[in-house]
Formats: C-alpha cells, sequence, structure tokens
C-alpha cells in the first residue's frame, strides 16, 4: 500500500510542478522577494521550461509506478496459486 501512495504522491506533485511556473505565485513568493536573483532566475522562460519537465517526468515516474503496482497487486489475484502436477 505504501507504494500506491507514493506513486499517487509522485502524479500529485509532478502535476503542481507542472502548472506552478504559469501562476501568480509563481511570480509573487517569499523567497523570490528576499532574493532579487532568484526572482531574476524564476522569471526566465528557460527556468519554467526545466521545472515543467522535471514535473512531466515526475508524472510519468509516478504513473508508470502505480500502474505496476496496481498490475501486480490485482494480477496475483486473477492468478492460481497452485500449480497443477500431474
Amino acid at each position: 500500500m505504501t507504494r500506491v501512495f507514493i506513486a499517487v504522491y509522485l502524479v500529485e506533485a509532478g502535476l503542481i510542478l507542472t502548472a506552478a511556473p504559469w501562476t501568480e505565485w509563481w511570480r509573487r513568493n517569499y523567497f523570490a522577494d528576499l532574493f532579487p536573483w532568484l526572482r531574476t532566475a524564476m522569471s526566465t522562460p528557460g527556468m519554467r521550461v526545466v521545472v515543467v519537465g522535471v514535473g512531466l517526468v515526475t508524472v510519468a515516474i509516478g504513473v508508470t509506478d502505480l500502474w505496476l503496482a496496481l498490475a501486480s497487486r490485482f494480477g496475483r489475484r486473477g492468478a492460481p496459486t497452485d500449480a497443477i502436477d500431474s
């Protein structure tokens, strides 16, 4: 069950990373107010593309892990537990 929770977390974190650079929160946050160089770096299109890329990779890993976890869990139930030895 822990594997499913981690996979769901990865999907959620990836979706947040994919959407965050295009929100108002990205432009106005505490750390960008403290460090002007960070505000400059965060406002470049390259940084947004990098963050979205990391988010998409995180979503892909989460979906793959979720798929494998659910397939292994439900795949075992449908398979017979005893082999027929004649």
